[in-house]
């Protein structure tokens, strides 16, 4: 999946989610936030702009303020590359 937005940008954009999109939306966030505690990363900042979603809107959390680069790699969870505009 690519990547191309963020939770806080397509909510500006979208509107609200759907409640079904919603729960789902929630649950892919837990799911991304265990993941990152199951690696002993703290992310310290979880926040709508911290969550990135793919295109069918399969949330990924990401952080870029964390001090080590192998735990950034485990922030960008499960085929998600993120999709730089320059």
């Amino acid at each position: 999946d690519v990547c191309s937005s963020d939770l806080k940008d397509y909510l500006e954009s979208e509107g609200p989610l759907l409640s079904n999109t919603l729960i789902n939306v929630a649950i892919g966030i837990a799911k991304g936030m265990q993941h990152l505690h199951d690696h002993q990363v703290i992310h310290r900042d979880l926040a709508a702009r911290n969550v990135l979603l793919s295109a069918d809107l399969i949330p990924k959390v990401f952080t870029t303020s964390h001090n080590n680069i192998t735990n950034i790699k485990l922030l960008i969870i499960q085929n998600c590359r993120l999709q730089i505009s320059e």
